[in-house]
């Protein structure tokens, strides 16, 4: 994933309630990298105009480029 990649939140089966209160997509803005206990930390501003802070393991691209 790379900034500018159009995603989903896909928490898998973990959080289905979570990933209905997640608007269909969003724009990753900004990579944070981890202390390398963790993944890199992706920021999303999602359509709705929220922002978060997501695991790769939690998103989808969606735009066609992987």
């Amino acid at each position: 994933m790379k900034v500018g990649d159009l995603v989903k939140f896909n928490g898998n089966k973990l959080f289905p309630n979570v990933r209905q209160g997640y608007p269909p997509s969003g724009i990753i803005v900004k990579i944070k990298t981890n202390d390398g206990m963790t993944g890199p930390i992706h920021k999303v501003l999602w359509s709705n105009g929220s922002y978060t802070n997501e695991y790769t393991c939690y998103l989808e691209v969606i735009n066609g480029e992987g």
